[in-house]
């Protein structure tokens, strides 16, 4: 495993211990986003200032959608049962949206 691959490795461990925190805490996304964009911010700002680690952004925008697809498919998964497959699909984009408004804008759409 090179560097830019440990360092992606590591980010997705961040990522995925802040999703059970921001479950734990009840959090509606809003501090499980937030500090996924500093944790990809400061990987990037890493990544930038030290020479010799090969990176490209392709690796930040994959950590971006793994985040994003992990938060989306807990928040689909906790009412799976009661929804129909086009409530799911449905959900699922207004939850991509969601993330995607709260990286953004550091707040959740209204």
């Amino acid at each position: 495993m090179d560097q830019a691959e440990y360092i992606t490795k590591t980010a997705e461990e961040i990522i995925s211990s802040f999703l059970k925190e921001s479950i734990k805490k009840s959090d509606d996304g809003t501090g499980y986003i937030n500090s996924v964009k500093i944790v990809i911010e400061g990987f990037k700002f890493f990544l930038e200032n030290h020479i010799g680690i090969k990176y490209s952004e392709k690796r930040l925008k994959n950590i971006h959608k793994y985040s994003k697809e992990l938060w989306v498919k807990k928040i689909v998964e906790q009412d799976i049962e009661e929804k129909t497959k086009s409530q799911l699909k449905s959900d699922n984009s207004y939850y991509n949206y969601c993330f995607e408004h709260i990286f953004k804008n550091g707040v959740y759409p209204l």
